[in-house]
């Protein structure tokens, strides 16, 4: 099973999109607001050369890996498949 971190910002429709997907389907997740972080943020996006946000990691509940998923098309894509 996976948990998934997301990083992003308050005002985001992504982001909410994204919370909201991931609770009704009961799947676990930490929103980390990045509203109060800019260069946090910059640096997050500059690691995972990804330019927008949400930023969404998976990681592994058994193995503790942590995996890049991309956006929020990324994620659906990913658990629709």
């Amino acid at each position: 099973m996976a948990k998934y971190l997301i990083y992003g910002l308050s005002m985001c429709e992504y982001c909410a999109l994204t919370c909201e997907y991931l609770s009704e389907r009961e799947i676990e997740f930490v929103f980390m607001n990045m509203d109060e972080d800019p260069v946090g943020l910059t640096e997050a996006k500059a690691y995972y050369t990804h330019r927008t946000v949400p930023i969404i990691l998976s990681s592994d509940t058994e193995t503790g890996n942590v995996s890049f998923v991309g956006g929020y098309d990324d994620l659906v894509k990913g658990l629709e498949s």
